[in-house]
């Protein structure tokens, strides 16, 4: 896989997170109204542009950023964002439940 292609793939993810843990937010009702429209905010954006980086992956230009900078960031928003969505999961089932 392309680095640019895992860096927008990992900003994608993260935002899947963002907006996943708002809904989980929503449904607990553990946060501030604020806080939970950020979260679907912040969210947003980054899934827009995440899907954006990878239709267009030259888009992102390695000269200018570093290869390992859009390596770390890829890796990380996989990692971040998919454990988001696990843990989003469990509270949005328990509170289903």
């Amino acid at each position: 896989m392309d680095i640019r292609t895992r860096y927008g793939l990992g900003v994608a993810i993260l935002g899947l997170g963002n907006l996943l843990v708002g809904v989980a937010q929503l449904l607990t009702g553990g946060e501030l109204t604020l806080s939970i429209g950020l979260q679907f905010a912040l969210g947003a954006i980054l899934g827009v542009m995440g899907v954006a980086i990878v239709n267009n992956a030259d888009s992102v230009d390695p000269e200018d950023t570093s290869p390992r900078m859009l390596t770390a960031v890829g890796w990380a928003g996989i990692v971040f964002g998919a454990g988001m969505i696990g843990w989003s999961a469990i509270v949005i089932v328990n509170a289903v439940l």
